[in-house]
């Protein structure tokens, strides 16, 4: 039972008090049931009798890394095991007075702490400006960190659960741990960054010894490896429920943990990683491995046969390699030379084009102007790849670049590190207007994980391909992939997720047949040998369609943000068509236009539960039709990412 003294905390609520509802994810029916799970098996909190606070037992620790921790009780679990109630009792709720303080100082970029925010793509642009205000109130009670890329990460997933008084508290108490406990969450200076990416190699060594003598073979610097996962807890490769349920285990264990599960992802993908030919192919293995972890059963035999098994010393141990490391750097802190030349292996300019080699001339440092120029097409390597930015040499110049580089220069270098790690495996939209990268997480989150690797390529667009419906199907029948349908009114923006190809009558056979609602009979149906169902037509005159799809089909309100699917929908009536017109759901469409492509209507649909999604009737004024795609390589065109 909780404390009775804190119950104004209400931490025992099963409210979200934070900006989860606001994110661009959903549970999918193999989470629900998850949730169900953890629920069970959770266990309950005990009060410490001397201290009057929960004590997270060697069994509770377990229970968390085996099990997970229940949606609606993350609040509270996260609130305790960050210390952030310890801090509470000592110090009293600081937020209204950081607030205040914050209000007199003009915002600055070092709010960030040199990490990012762009690369959480569940959230939309209004909350992380959100999370943005309150980076900068922490800042100014820590402006004395000087580098620390988790930091706003941390706050991110804090926020999704906590309102800010509580998230402010947690963070702190985490900060301040780390200080106590030489970075037990985070590496609060350059110093202890760039050590702990030292020491990760040296973990390697000793357990995939194979796997490191291959990375230098093929050129591959096993420190920027680690500093490009790490630094971003995994993302963008992982999606919001697997981070979670990471940093579940991460509260407990620190940044350890962290350490722990890239060493079991090199582990577990060992054989294969002997077999790359190039740093391009080593870097799609861990990242293929990682994407993995999105599915969930794959998640929970990782965490128990890989992670849970994965060596990497004492903590006692670890700090004491971070710190003989920091103190080999005393003896070249008179060194300046942020020049990155082929023989300066930089980290933070380490990845260009997932760990490719580049020349001196396309990536240097102006030490003028002192910040970096990115003269570089993250796009296009060029041919003469002679430099060793991201070889196997001696990591003896960069200590000093980083030591003495400042925050913006490293903000740069760290921005440089986010959009060309990733650069082949972000979802992108290549063409197109309507279609928006929240948008596009969304939709990204309600498919299976064989897809989340896909790309978006613009195949039809009314303004750039006229009004013929059969051009608009035919952009469809071009390749077996599901396509995102984009539909734009006056003051609407509404679209559909299309699980099959669209079809007209040289491609229909009319085996299944239903009448539309302008009879004023009743007609049954008997769609893949479903019960019959009845529904009361309403005009005189009839048109049959056939219907076929998956239960993948769904549609959506792009204005709101909102997603309508039923997992098992009353009915099967996904796509249907007849001669000059289209629908999505039935029987009531919840989207139907025609040849022509004039206007589109809507109704209230019983297949996805969705409401009418416009005024009946409007006026298109554009038409999108976008199809799924791996992409290997970006072009140089206007992407957006994801």
């Amino acid at each position: 039972m909780f404390v009775q003294q804190f119950d104004f905390l209400q931490l025992d609520s099963p409210v979200i008090f934070g900006l989860f509802d606001q994110s661009c994810t959903t549970f999918t029916p193999e989470w629900l049931e998850e949730d169900k799970q953890r629920e069970i098996k959770f266990p309950k909190m005990i009060c410490h009798p001397q201290h009057n606070l929960f004590k997270i037992d060697d069994n509770f620790r377990k229970a968390v890394f085996f099990n997970g921790v229940p949606h609606r009780q993350r609040r509270k679990y996260w609130f305790i095991a960050s210390s952030g109630l310890k801090l509470l009792i000592q110090v009293g709720n600081t937020w209204e007075f950081a607030c205040q303080h914050a209000s007199m100082i003009q915002s600055s970029s070092n709010s960030l702490f040199c990490g990012r925010l762009d690369i959480l793509n569940f959230l939309p642009p209004a909350v992380l400006l959100q999370i943005e205000t309150f980076l900068h109130i922490f800042w100014t009670q820590n402006n004395t960190i000087e580098f620390s890329p988790l930091i706003p990460i941390v706050a991110s997933l804090l926020l999704l659960y906590m309102e800010p008084s509580l998230a402010y508290l947690s963070l702190q108490a985490m900060v301040n741990k780390s200080k106590m406990q030489e970075g037990w969450f985070f590496c609060l200076d350059k110093k202890t960054f760039l050590a702990q990416a030292k020491v990760f190699p040296q973990i390697c060594e000793k357990r995939v010894k194979n796997v490191t003598k291959h990375a230098r073979i093929i050129n591959v610097n096993i420190e920027a490896v680690f500093i490009s996962f790490v630094s971003l807890f995994f993302f963008p490769f992982v999606d919001l429920q697997t981070a979670l349920t990471l940093f579940d285990i991460y509260l407990i264990e620190g940044r350890r943990f962290l350490i722990q599960f890239l060493l079991a992802l090199f582990q577990s993908e060992e054989k294969i990683l002997l077999q790359t030919n190039n740093a391009d192919d080593f870097i799609e293995v861990l990242t293929d491995a990682i994407e993995r972890l999105n599915d969930l059963n794959s998640l929970k035999i990782f965490l128990i046969k890989n992670v849970a098994k994965a060596s990497v010393g004492k903590w006692n141990q670890l700090i004491r390699h971070e710190e003989n490391f920091i103190k080999s750097l005393v003896k070249t802190q008179d060194v300046r030379n942020l020049q990155i030349v082929s023989h300066d292996d930089h980290v933070y300019s380490a990845f260009k084009s997932k760990i490719m080699n580049f020349t001196e001339e396309e990536l240097e440092f102006d030490e003028e102007n002192d910040n970096f120029h990115n003269n570089l097409d993250y796009f296009s390597p060029t041919e003469n790849q002679t430099g060793n930015i991201m070889g196997v040499q001696s990591m003896n110049n960069i200590r000093s670049n980083l030591i003495q580089a400042t925050n913006d220069e490293i903000e740069a270098a760290q921005a440089m590190i986010t959009r060309s790690f990733a650069d082949n495996h972000l979802m992108r939209i290549h063409g197109g207007r309507l279609l928006t990268v929240p948008m596009f997480y969304s939709i990204r989150s309600r498919l299976s994980p064989v897809f989340h690797k896909h790309s978006c390529q613009l195949v039809f667009s009314k303004s750039l391909n006229g009004c013929s419906l059969d051009n608009l199907i035919f952009s469809t029948n071009l390749s077996h992939c599901p396509h995102i349908l984009m539909i734009e009114t006056k003051d609407s923006l509404i679209g559909a997720l299309i699980s099959d190809s669209l079809k007209n009558e040289y491609s229909c056979n009319f085996s299944n047949m239903i009448y539309d609602q302008n009879d004023s009979r009743e007609i049954e149906i008997d769609i893949d040998n479903d019960t019959n169902q009845t529904y009361q037509q309403a005009d005189e005159n009839e048109k049959a369609y056939e219907f076929y799809g998956k239960p993948s089909t769904f549609v959506f309100n792009a204005k709101e943000n909102e997603i309508y699917q039923k997992f098992h929908p009353q009915n099967k009536m996904y796509i249907g068509y007849a001669p000059g017109e289209v629908i999505i759901g039935g029987p009531n469409p919840a989207i139907k236009f025609k040849d022509g492509l004039n206007e589109v209507e809507s109704y209230q649909c019983d297949t996805f539960g969705s409401p009418q999604l416009i005024n009946v009737k409007e006026e298109i004024r554009e038409i999108e039709v976008y199809r799924l795609k791996i992409f290997k390589k970006r072009s140089k065109g206007t992407a957006k990412t994801v």
